[in-house]
């Protein structure tokens, strides 16, 4: 996830929100991303914004070790749930 590809996901996500329950969680799965930039961590928290402003919990599903690695650097493989 970088600039090429951040917007898309974003924009992905947002639709997909709106087939999730209020009170349900919505799980994004990464499995596929073998690159993440700073541009990717801001797509993952605006997703995560919408989520919660929604009435939604957020999570990560597979993250790669790129994701993890980054998620880790910045701190917020303490503040994302991840499974």
């Amino acid at each position: 996830m970088d600039l090429a590809t951040a917007d898309d996901l974003v924009a992905a996500a947002l639709l997909a929100l709106d087939d999730v329950p209020p009170g349900d969680a919505f799980v994004l799965d990464l499995g596929a991303v073998t690159f993440m930039d700073c541009v990717g961590v801001a797509a993952l928290l605006a997703i995560r914004t919408s989520s919660t402003e929604r009435g939604r919990a957020f999570a990560i599903r597979n993250a790669p070790q790129c994701v993890r690695r980054i998620l880790s650097i910045t701190g917020l493989d303490r503040e994302l749930d991840m499974f």
